[in-house]
Formats: C-alpha cells, sequence, structure tokens
C-alpha cells in the first residue's frame, strides 16, 4: 500500500465514524512502537493538530530508556511536542494485587484523563489497528462474553479516538517503509507469555491454514455486533429509560426493580468494564444490603437503596485547586468555580443557593484550597454553634459512599474549611451585621 493510499485509507475511517475535527488539537500516545508512530505521521500529514504524550512504564531496563529517548527524537524531527511521563508499574501493581499488564493499563488510562483535562485537549488518539480488534474480539470470546464483546474495539469511546482500526499491521510497516520512517520493536510483544501474545503468535497463524483471510473476516463481524450491539442499545434505551446517564465524570443510576433478567443487566454492565463472572455475582447480590461494592478496572458499582450506582475510577488522581485571587478556576475539567468580591450593606439582596456561598471577606484568608472531603474533617455548619465531623454531617444527609468521597470542600489558608461545597458554608466566616465586603464563591457544573 502506498503512502497516498495508506492516508486515504485512514481518511476515510475518520470521517466515517466523525472521530477527528481539524480545529481541535489531540493527544497522541506515543510508544515508540510502529503502530502509534504511524498514527502520529499520519494524523500530522493529514493536516491535524497533535501533541504526543509517552508513557515510560520501567519495565524493560534499557529498552524503556531507548523507547523515551526515540520518542523524543522523533517528536524533535516532527515539530511535535512531547509530554513525558514515568511510572512504577511495579509498585503500582503490588499496591492493588494486580497483574503488571492491568497495572500499567490504569496507570496509561488515568493518566491520559489527567492530561485532557488539564490541557483542554480535543481527545485522546490510540494507535489499536485492526488486528488489535480482532484479538480482542478472541480474547472476549475464549472468556466468555455477550454481544458488546463481541464488537472489538470500538472506533470511538468517550474520549478516545482510533484512527487506524480501519488498517492492518502489515499495511502499517508498508506505510512507515514508503514514508522512511523508522520505528522500535517491544521485545515483550515477541514471547507468547501473555494471552494476547499467545493468540497473536500461535492462534490467528493457525487459524489462517484454515482461511488466509481470517483477519479480514473477523474484524468485518465485529463490525457487524457494533451495529446490532448499538440497535439493541438504542432499543433498550428507548422503551425502558434504565438509567440516568450524565457526563463521563457523574454517576450513572441504574433502578434495580428495572433489571429483568441477567442478560438485561450485562447488556447494561458490559461496557464499564464488568467481567462476566463479576456481571453474575452481580445479578446474584440485586437484592443485598446497600454498601456492597464491586470494581472493574475502570468503574465502581455501588448498590445503594434500591438502586445500583457505576461511577468512573480515577477520582483519587485529581490534584486539589488553588485559589490565589478573584477570578475564575476549572476544576477536573467539568466544575468551575468564580470567586468575586463586592461590598455589603445589610438587607442587599443576595443569592442563597446551594451552588453559592456567601463569606465575610474580613474572615477569609487566601489562597484558597478547594479539595476532596478528608477523614477527620470538622466545621462549623451555618446557624450552629459547635464544630460537628463532616463525616457525621453526610451520613445525616444520606449521602452515598460515591457522594461522600466526592464531596468537594474550600479551606482558607489557615487550613480551615470554610464551605462544604453546595451544602454548607462555616458559621465561623458567616455574613453578619459587622460584614462591610462579601467573598462570593459559586460552583458552576458544567454540562
Amino acid at each position: 500500500m502506498s503512502n497516498s493510499d495508506f492516508l486515504k485509507k485512514v481518511s476515510a475511517f475518520i470521517a466515517k465514524h466523525q472521530m477527528l475535527q481539524k480545529e481541535g488539537t489531540y493527544l497522541v500516545a506515543l510508544s515508540g512502537g510502529a503502530d502509534s508512530v504511524a498514527l502520529l505521521c499520519a494524523l500530522q500529514a493529514l493536516g491535524y493538530r497533535v501533541k504526543a504524550a509517552h508513557c515510560n512504564f520501567h519495565l524493560r531496563g534499557e529498552e524503556s530508556l531507548r523507547d523515551a529517548k526515540f520518542c523524543k527524537q522523533l517528536c524533535k524531527e516532527r515539530g511535535i511536542f512531547m509530554h513525558q511521563t514515568n511510572f512504577d508499574t511495579r509498585a503500582h501493581a503490588a499496591k492493588r494485587k494486580i497483574s503488571i499488564e492491568m497495572a500499567a493499563r490504569q496507570l496509561r488510562y488515568t493518566y491520559f484523563y489527567k492530561m485532557f483535562w488539564k490541557y483542554g485537549y480535543a481527545g485522546v488518539c490510540i494507535a489499536h489497528h485492526r488486528d488489535d480488534s480482532v484479538e480482542t474480539l478472541l480474547i472476549n470470546l475464549i472468556r466468555g462474553t455477550g454481544i458488546h464483546g463481541l464488537r472489538g474495539i470500538t472506533p470511538v469511546n468517550e474520549i478516545f479516538y482510533r484512527p487506524l482500526l480501519g488498517v492492518s499491521r502489515m499495511e502499517i510497516e508498508d506505510y512507515l517503509s514508503s514514508i522512511g520512517q523508522d520505528y522500535i520493536t517491544d521485545s515483550s510483544n515477541l514471547v507468547d507469555d501473555v494471552v494476547r501474545n499467545k493468540i497473536r503468535l500461535n492462534v490467528l497463524p493457525l487459524l489462517e491454514t484454515i482461511n488466509p483471510s481470517v483477519r479480514k473476516c473477523i474484524a468485518k463481524t465485529a463490525g457487524r455486533m457494533r451495529d446490532a450491539a448499538s440497535i439493541i442499545d438504542r432499543v433498550m434505551e428507548e422503551r425502558t429509560g434504565d438509567f440516568d446517564l450524565f457526563s463521563t465524570h457523574r454517576p450513572i443510576f441504574i433502578s434495580i426493580a428495572l433489571i429483568k433478567n441477567e442478560e438485561h443487566l450485562y447488556l447494561l454492565l458490559e461496557d464499564y468494564g464488568f467481567k462476566p463472572q463479576q456481571i453474575e455475582q452481580i445479578y446474584d447480590n440485586l437484592h443485598t444490603t446497600t454498601g456492597k461494592m464491586f470494581r472493574s478496572d475502570t468503574y465502581e458499582l455501588l448498590f445503594d437503596r434500591g438502586n445500583i450506582i457505576v461511577e468512573r475510577r480515577g477520582w483519587e488522581n485529581i490534584p486539589p485547586l488553588t485559589i490565589t485571587a478573584t477570578g475564575t478556576y476549572s476544576y477536573s475539567g467539568d466544575k468551575t468555580f468564580t470567586v468575586a468580591e463586592e461590598e455589603y450593606t445589610p438587607g442587599m439582596l443576595l443569592d442563597r443557593g446551594p451552588h453559592c456561598a456567601l463569606l465575610d471577606k474580613a474572615k477569609v484568608t487566601f489562597p484558597l484550597t478547594v479539595r476532596r472531603a478528608a477523614k477527620g474533617d470538622r466545621f462549623v455548619p451555618l446557624g450552629m454553634k459547635g464544630s460537628k465531623l463532616l463525616s457525621d454531617f453526610m451520613t445525616d444527609r444520606k449521602m452515598t459512599r460515591f457522594e461522600k468521597r466526592a464531596q468537594l470542600v474550600v479551606t482558607d489558608a489557615t487550613g480551615r474549611i470554610i464551605w462544604v461545597v453546595s451544602h454548607r458554608p462555616d458559621h465561623r466566616f458567616a455574613v453578619t451585621g459587622e460584614t462591610r465586603s462579601l467573598i462570593t464563591i459559586k460552583l458552576i457544573i458544567d454540562n
């Protein structure tokens, strides 16, 4: 396949799935291997604005250092800015008691979400190609799956785009050869020590002895299954309204009373990373007590008072926000805090809504900090004289475990809580008849 033919094929796939826009800037996950190098080069050649991100997992000694050096030089030659980060993958795996492969995946995707929120990228481009999708379908089939698992890898998933899913690994290598671009080879991909490598190195070559076009045929089947799954999803949503899906950063609520059978639950949960065995356990526990939790690699599921609540993992990696002065500040990509100062006279009309805190300026010391609620936090709820544990305050309000851990507080320079966001300001900072100036803090939740 020639250079131009490859670019036309990638461009047509992008257009078919309405992936990318020329006015946006996209982050490309760059490992240095053939797939990611081809993705970076192709998107640049097609006129898209791109920046790169390289993750060093420090798993292969000198090879890991070689990969980072290669990516840095490639981006320098092409005039592309590159973010670089380092992970202690083995320590993360040991701490979470998961496999090295799973630890690397968690670290990688959490980092990509963080970069997406922090820098306002239009999306993150991943270099999965057609053969990767075929391998994924076979892995899911071997482990047991439903219709969604037979879709292979989807072209678009939330903020992630996969422009190379329409081309094979051989076409990628031909493209790089045609433009004279070298790449590096990860030696770990050449050893059949994990399931994916066994399928790539042993199973697929065996299947090709039966049908030389087996990869293309399985890829076509995956495409048909994606179409079928989308039809089923639309019908389920129209007929049952099973859950309220807000933004990707907010919880999903599923009424237990509306779950008809195990397959119904499977269709609802499969896209959130829950494995068949887990979904069986979840179904068996539908009428369990409030508080029981299950975890997939990317989501957590909580039983709470007649509902299943599903929330994305990774919230713990969102750093605190420092507010140095009045102005507008973004937090975690879907929340905005505005801080303003104004003169105050008794009797003036004030905003008393739950997403607004009115404080006496003379009692507040900058900088302010927006952070998650922490164990041992105390404050004096407005209208009370004595302090109260924040955990007790949240329990009194019947907040779920997810809501409690997601609760934000604003503290001032002294470390005291001045506002339990969207619930109650601290009485010690309240506006009184002696107040002359106000500090107004507002939360705006972006849709």
